[in-house]
């Protein structure tokens, strides 16, 4: 058997309105500094950033065509901003390569890291 599950409102009907979105949401755990009061989980090591790259695009892999379209990217954290451009495009891209998003692009930005940044690049 390799049917693949069905994802979003037609799976159950008691998530969203008939023909709305699902939304996804991405976390990018990495973060300039832990804060005491963040439970969730977050790291500091920047070095990382190339593996949990590769992560994520294995893990877009394995649901890629699984769900069809989202309506609004989420990205949270940690603090997706401190990515650095070129990653945060990349990141963006292999997302909108892997799955349809359809209407916006909501972020979790730390104070000092410039978050219009990622508008900008979720707009390209």
């Amino acid at each position: 058997m390799n049917e693949k599950p069905i994802l979003g409102p037609a799976a159950d009907p008691a998530i969203g309105n008939a023909g709305e979105l699902p939304g996804l949401y991405i976390h990018i755990p990495f973060c300039l500094s832990k804060c005491n009061y963040y439970g969730f989980y977050s790291i500091t090591d920047l070095t990382r950033i190339p593996a949990f790259r590769s992560a994520l695009r294995r893990e877009m892999d394995l649901y890629r065509g699984w769900a069809l379209s989202f309506d609004t990217l989420y990205l949270g954290g940690g603090t997706p901003s401190v990515l650095p451009a070129a990653d945060l495009e990349e990141v963006i891209a292999d997302i909108r390569a892997a799955f349809a998003i359809r209407r916006r692009l909501h972020q979790r930005s730390g104070i000092g890291t410039v978050a219009r940044r990622i508008k900008g690049i979720f707009k390209r």
